[in-house]
């Protein structure tokens, strides 16, 4: 089920895009929407056509497997639907109206669009744009719908992107294992109602658990290398965090695209949304509060225990009352590798160095520190449980790929 991974990954990054371009066409004022939407929808279908050419064929027994995937799919698909309804707050979380939908409606405005930037006390205009520059461009595209409609719409889809992406890639592994998935995030309120409450969170998610999926494809590296630096620039494009992310990515894996020679493939994917970010930061973001506020006695906070004591209680609280059953499936899988005498896996090092960061962000917080961690540490955490599950998931042994001789992938001289 590689292909239709791969579609749904691309689906994500085809999102991306749309909000790029649509945030470029703003910088030309003069040009009709028409003309930006033309572009955009007719890039959807030229964009899947290349990805279909470089795609993986099904396997004989994929194809088997097909009626049976629909209709797990058909059952979690119903099931998160009714509780997405139950849960989902009418306009939004604080952070949607306040931020998000706030400013996917000042990109609605082709005219006043930049006065999105003067919200400085009260918003976040040094925010990326991935989430309101989508929100925003069909909003204009269906005929300036409502904003929260379109901003569920996209949260919905994004928050069922993520169980049905794992449920594809674990299928190879175990049918049994895949549909354990699905249920985990069908059953996990707080995945529910955060992927409902139309934050950017779980598209930062979304990215950086497709990223790690994607450097681990052993058939057709060169295209998934594409995708993984076209999900790291994701990242980027869509949280101050997910740059933090993308750093430590790239720390954990550019030695090993290096020596694979598989560095170009990645930059090649990464190079559009990265350009766009550092265009929007340079040209139009005011100084992110977290970075400008920086100061000596900032660096003080290093020394304070006290505020390694609040973090920890936040920290532990959040993982006991909303991700109790993955905290129990951390420690199997440390049991299990402690066990069996061996290192954790390479990509449970990176989602754990990634918490540590945070850890750290925390600490050196111009914020008020109870106040900032509060309102954000179940959402940063959340931000990382996706990649989590996949790292642990992989523990379980993969059957030897069967690889087309077309599709094989060699070192390039």
């Amino acid at each position: 089920m590689q292909r239709i991974t791969l579609y749904l990954i691309a689906s994500g990054i085809a999102a991306c895009i749309a909000s790029m371009l649509y945030f470029l066409s703003l910088q030309l004022a003069f040009l009709p929407f028409a003309v930006t939407a033309i572009v955009i929808l007719f890039s959807f279908p030229a964009f899947f056509w290349y990805a279909r050419q470089q795609a993986l064929l099904f396997r004989d027994d994929e194809i088997r497997m097909i009626l049976p995937v629909v209709i797990v799919l058909f059952i979690f698909l119903s099931t998160i639907t009714g509780k997405t309804i139950a849960i989902a707050e009418r306009y939004g979380e604080w952070d949607a109206w306040a931020i998000w939908n706030l400013q996917a409606k000042y990109l609605a405005d082709p005219i006043h669009w930049k006065k999105m930037l003067l919200n400085t006390k009260n918003g976040h205009p040094d925010y990326p744009l991935l989430v309101p520059g989508i929100i925003a461009f069909f909003t204009r595209l269906l005929g300036n719908a409502r904003v929260e409609v379109v901003s569920f719409a996209f949260s919905f889809w994004i928050a069922v992107l993520i169980p049905v992406v794992l449920f594809m890639q674990t299928l190879r592994k175990s049918f049994i294992l895949a549909i354990v998935l699905l249920w985990f995030f069908a059953t996990d309120t707080f995945y529910i109602a955060r992927g409902a409450s139309m934050y950017a969170d779980t598209t930062l998610a979304f990215f950086f658990m497709a990223a790690l999926i994607s450097v681990r494809q052993q058939e057709n590296k060169y295209l998934w290398h594409i995708v993984a630096g076209a999900c790291i620039g994701g990242c980027s494009w869509t949280k101050n965090e997910g740059v933090v992310l993308s750093l430590i990515f790239l720390a954990f894996y550019v030695r090993q695209l290096f020596i694979q020679r598989l560095l170009k493939p990645f930059v090649l994917g990464a190079i559009f949304p990265v350009t766009v970010f550092v265009f929007f930061k340079v040209v139009y973001a005011p100084a992110n509060d977290m970075v400008g506020g920086q100061n000596i006695h900032t660096l003080q906070q290093l020394l304070d225990t006290s505020r390694y004591q609040l973090i920890y209680r936040y920290f532990t609280d959040n993982i006991q009352q909303k991700f109790g059953t993955l905290k129990i499936l951390v420690l199997l899988y440390l049991s299990y590798h402690l066990l069996k005498r061996k290192m954790p896996d390479k990509q449970f090092f990176l989602v754990s160095i990634c918490l540590a960061t945070y850890f750290i962000i925390y600490v050196l917080s111009v914020q008020d520190l109870e106040w900032h961690l509060s309102t954000s540490a179940d959402r940063l955490l959340h931000q990382l449980m996706p990649a989590m599950v996949y790292a642990l998931v992989s523990v379980y042994p993969d059957p030897r790929p069967h690889i087309a001789a077309d599709q094989q992938w060699t070192m390039p001289e």
